[in-house]
């Protein structure tokens, strides 16, 4: 997707005024399109500097890598960069300035690349509401970008959004770490993130919108509820915010988790963890209706290590905008049915009573085999079979009536099954039977 954004900046530069290459003299605000070809590797463009005058350099690499590096007007190298920004370059003179945009030593690749030059500011962001900052600006052209600070202390949890045309957001830990990235495309959104410091963290904005794009960034900050079990828990949610619950637990105990919301709307449960793992792997399991009345329910939890999980409840009503709404949540030891070898487990599944699941516990290297059959007239059947890990079966089989895997168990530990009505028709059943026999031979 971002690649498509990028070509789309080339094919219409000269249209909504990027700075043709034959042009070697930018001004601030203003983008440039260059080009790496076989022969050429370095692209150069002079500006006027002005002493005191702050900057920034941003190159979009989706195509081609590129290292910056600027010259003093006596030609001396003031700074280098092996990547595709620069910032914070207080300039010592007045004069010509040169950008050179070198392809790296370990690269051949050819093809045109988007930069821009721009005065550097940090900016704050505004508060809008008792839990809510907001900044909103207009970035002038495709590669500007805005830096914007905040205060953050360790464990805080947000949820983020960014509004415009081609954007994209990064976060920096107070250290200079990249701990986010997300976009470039149309209205980005950072459904759940906890910071894991306390510091100052730097969110950079970039756009590769040709001509430029409104921006508007909202910064949600949760009162993470500690979550109950045995106990449903009830309050009010803001459509498109989630309600953050804290749930403490022993690795391999299972869960269900269980919501109930309005039915005329969109509603979503998931479960993040955050440790050492990238912030794309920290949502661990999600679901958006595989409850009864499409409620979204998540059974069983199969939490690996003990910790602190984080579960999150959004609902969106198509109809109103801004709203309120109840909800409730119940956090329960699992009910869900163990799958014994060798013996036949019978079920339904209808629109009331949701997907049927099941759990399973093998071995790494047990070989097993899955008999699946359909007992009613309607329905079609459909299985998933996950691990820890991933899932290993996801099979969807109209008109068929009985179905066999055989599979070697990639890791020790428990396994769910997830079986669920794969009809066109929603308002049929199905009735199924599954067998899970050890394979020996």
């Amino acid at each position: 997707m971002k690649q498509l954004w990028i070509l789309l900046v080339i094919c219409f530069g000269l249209v909504f005024g990027v700075v043709a290459q034959d042009s070697t003299s930018i001004s601030y605000g203003e983008t440039f399109l260059g080009e790496f070809t076989a022969d050429i590797s370095t692209v150069s463009v002079t500006f006027e500097g002005t002493t005191g005058d702050v900057i920034y350099v941003s190159a979009i690499d989706s195509i081609v890598p590129v290292g910056i590096r600027l010259l003093s007007p006596s030609g001396g190298q003031l700074i280098f960069v092996d990547g595709p920004y620069l910032d914070n370059v207080e300039l010592s003179t007045d004069g010509q300035y040169t950008i050179v945009f070198e392809r790296p030593e370990w690269s051949q690749d050819e093809g045109e690349f988007v930069t821009h030059l721009g005065q550097f500011v940090v900016n704050t962001m505004q508060q809008d509401g008792e839990n809510g900052s907001l900044f909103e600006d207009y970035l002038e052209d495709a590669g500007a970008v805005r830096i914007i600070e905040v205060a953050m202390n360790e464990g805080d949890v947000i949820t983020a959004g960014l509004y415009g045309a081609d954007v994209g957001m990064e976060i920096w830990s107070p250290e200079g770490e990249g701990l986010l990235f997300e976009g470039i495309f149309d209205d980005p959104y950072v459904p759940l993130f906890r910071f894991p410091t306390t510091g100052t963290y730097r969110i950079k904005i970039i756009t590769a919108e040709p001509g430029g794009t409104d921006i508007s960034l909202f910064i949600y900050r949760h009162d993470v509820i500690p979550a109950t079990t045995n106990d449903p828990m009830t309050g009010q949610l803001e459509e498109d915010i989630p309600v953050v619950f804290a749930f403490d637990v022993v690795a391999g105990k299972m869960w269900d988790l269980n919501a109930i919301l309005p039915e005329n709307g969109e509603s979503a449960l998931a479960i993040y963890v955050f440790d050492d793992r990238p912030q794309w792997e920290s949502q661990i399991y999600f679901d958006d209706g595989s409850g009864p009345n499409g409620q979204p329910r998540i059974r069983p939890f199969i939490p690996q290590a003990d910790g602190t999980y984080y579960v999150a409840l959004t609902y969106d009503n198509w109809d109103s905008e801004f709203a309120t709404y109840t909800y409730e949540l119940a956090i329960n030891p699992s009910t869900v049915l163990s799958i014994p070898n060798n013996s036949p487990i019978t079920g339904e599944v209808t629109e009331e009573s949701g997907v049927a699941q099941y759990a399973y516990t093998g071995k790494a290297k047990d070989r097993i085999r899955i008999l699946f059959r359909k007992t009613s007239t309607e329905g079609e059947l459909a299985l998933i079979v996950t691990s820890q890990e991933d899932q290993i079966v996801n099979f969807m089989g109209r008109n068929t009536s009985v179905s066999s895997f055989d599979i070697t168990l990639p890791l020790d530990g428990t396994y769910e099954f997830v079986i669920y009505n794969a009809s066109y028709d929603t308002t049929t059943s199905l009735g199924y039977e599954i067998i899970v026999e050890p394979v020996t031979e």
